[in-house]
């Protein structure tokens, strides 16, 4: 008895060693002292992986793209224009310097010829001045000291300018440039006709216009174009420009 007593002794011993060699001396009481076995360590303590962390490489933070469309809507020194309204430099097309007090004239986006009275009709179809017919029928401004000027409707169309014996016309469409709408004046090629009677007296109401013929090189003739530029006055004269 006492044999087979000393015998479970030993057993129990070789079996209780074997667990403390197999768990690292502290799985095998863990249940019984209710405290969960400490997690291998990785080899480096909390304040090390700190450290590394703050070390670490950052993931760079993407830089938002500038607003082109606001910074060209509004060039700088632009006066406030509503978002409606259509914003133009007008600037000497040699210098690029602007011109100030110029008179500014273009098409008018809501403008139906079809509503014209049958008067107003006849005139608009004599006004060949594209400059005239805008300040007519379009809409107006004129630029200010640093040579902006600020259109009421804006869309789709062609702007023109003149100032002393200067031209220049710009056509709108899209998006404005990074810089905004610049247009550029020029001196305006102009010519002034008089058409007079065998009298010499001037003659009102007629029709002027001009020819033109494209030749290709080689050829002896060409394709030629006739329109009609503007009509003189009481006194006869007519100016054709641009």
């Amino acid at each position: 008895m006492q044999s087979r007593y000393g015998f479970l002794v030993l057993l129990l011993i070789l079996v209780t060693g074997l667990a403390l060699a197999l768990s690292g001396g502290e799985g095998v009481f863990a249940g019984a002292s209710g405290r969960a076995s400490k997690p291998p360590s990785s080899g480096l303590d909390a304040n090390q992986a700190q450290m590394e962390g703050k070390d670490a490489p950052q993931a760079a933070t993407p830089t938002p793209e500038p607003d082109r469309t606001a910074a060209a809507a509004t060039p700088a020194g632009a006066p406030h224009v509503e978002p409606d309204q259509l914003l133009v430099q007008i600037v000497d097309a040699a210098t690029g310097e602007p011109v100030a007090d110029a008179e500014v004239a273009a098409d008018d986006p809501k403008f139906r010829w079809d509503r014209l009275t049958a008067k107003d009709m006849r005139e608009h179809m004599r006004l060949v001045d594209p400059f005239a017919l805008a300040k007519r029928w379009g809409q107006t401004a004129k630029s200010d000291a640093q040579g902006f000027a600020v259109l009421p409707r804006k869309g789709d169309i062609a702007v023109h300018a003149i100032k002393d014996t200067r031209y220049g016309q710009l056509q709108i469409q899209g998006t404005p440039p990074q810089n905004g709408w610049k247009l550029k004046l020029e001196p305006d090629q102009g010519i002034d006709v008089q058409v007079v009677d065998a009298t010499g007296a001037g003659l009102p109401e007629v029709p002027v216009g001009l020819t033109a013929e494209w030749v290709l090189p080689g050829a002896a003739t060409g394709d030629q174009n006739e329109w009609v530029a503007g009509y003189t006055d009481d006194q006869g004269f007519a100016r054709l420009r641009h």
